[in-house]
């Protein structure tokens, strides 16, 4: 088999101009709408086989145990293919795997020989008329994540510097796709968690009231907490919470480092419940069974509170104690 590679290859002037127009389209890849992760990967790697005109580009990422590299997408460029799902296995191939881990770039001119890559040659190499490898290690999260690898088969040629410096600003490329990709995934997830959480907070049959600890602010209420106080829901979010509560509970503490007290303990994990005197709009003193509980969230300390109000003289809880921590969310 001959080299899909051509043995007279362009100057080294218009090669780089070449790989340079690849990264402004790929780079403008980020903008273009409807687009899956799949899709992005398979542009790249049809896009780095076409300019630099090697048989095969593929890229891999490391299985959640890392025992393996799987791979997402191969381009084969004389038969214009895509496929995924091969893998390749530490334990089979440990030199490889070792050097990925310590090296910018695993480059080969001939594969069967290098000591990085030589564990292939029974099997991968062979099977596929590999000669000539360029591995590029993609980092995500401080560590290696995957691998980018470039392919020539038939008769071995050399690969150029800007072949390897291409690679890695492709290999960035990736890592950068990869990492867009996560952050989105989170963010839909979060947008959708709360969503979910507001309309639990809107249908709960409880006064209900969301509050973020670092802004030190209501962020959600629901009807029945904007009824109980005499405000409509948008005032009651502006209100200072300190103010919906007299200066001191039936007992002498002060509302303000009682209330910090139970939320510290909702923060730590507890779910206290406790008995509390809230104030009204009317400055009516409003007797209540309040419940704390911790939510997730992955960047914000929230709180919520239920409220259920009650007309019979209520018994003030001193502070929060050990069997405050009741579990019932």
């Amino acid at each position: 088999m001959t080299s899909e590679r051509p043995s007279a290859l362009p100057g080294r002037r218009e090669r780089l101009l070449e790989q340079q127009a690849a990264l402004a389209a790929l780079t403008r890849m980020d903008v273009r709408q409807g687009e899956s992760l799949t899709q992005r990967l398979q542009f790249i790697t049809q896009t780095a086989a076409l300019t630099m005109r090697v048989a095969r580009v593929s890229l891999w990422r490391y299985t959640e145990t890392r025992a393996a590299l799987q791979c997402l997408d191969l381009y084969e460029r004389s038969l214009n293919r895509h496929s995924d799902g091969a893998e390749l296995e530490a334990r089979r191939y440990p030199a490889y795997f070792q050097a990925l881990g310590m090296s910018e770039a695993i480059v080969t001119d001939n594969a069967y020989a290098d000591p990085r890559t030589q564990e292939f040659s029974d099997t991968y190499l062979t099977q596929h008329d590999i000669t000539a490898m360029v591995d590029i290690p993609i980092h995500l999260h401080g560590r290696v994540d995957g691998v980018l690898r470039l392919e020539q088969v038939g008769p071995p040629s050399q690969w150029t510097p800007e072949d390897r410096l291409f690679g890695i600003a492709l290999a960035n490329l990736i890592a950068l796709t990869l990492e867009r990709h996560e952050r989105r995934r989170a963010e839909e997830a979060l947008r959708e968690s709360e969503q979910r959480l507001a309309t639990l907070v809107a249908y709960a049959p409880d006064a209900i009231l969301v509050f973020d600890a670092d802004a030190d602010r209501y962020i959600q209420v629901n009807k029945q907490a904007a009824s109980l106080f005499g405000h409509d829901c948008d005032s009651l979010l502006q209100i200072d919470p300190t103010r919906l509560s007299p200066e001191r509970q039936p007992d002498g503490r002060l509302s303000s480092e009682a209330r910090r007290q139970f939320l510290d303990l909702a923060l730590k994990g507890g779910t206290p419940v406790f008995e509390w005197v809230h104030q009204n709009a009317a400055g009516e003193l409003i007797p209540c069974e309040i419940r704390l509980v911790r939510l997730p969230h992955a960047s914000r300390r929230l709180v919520r509170g239920s409220l259920a109000g009650t007309r019979l003289p209520s018994r003030i809880s001193s502070g929060p104690r050990p069997n405050d921590a009741v579990h019932d969310n």
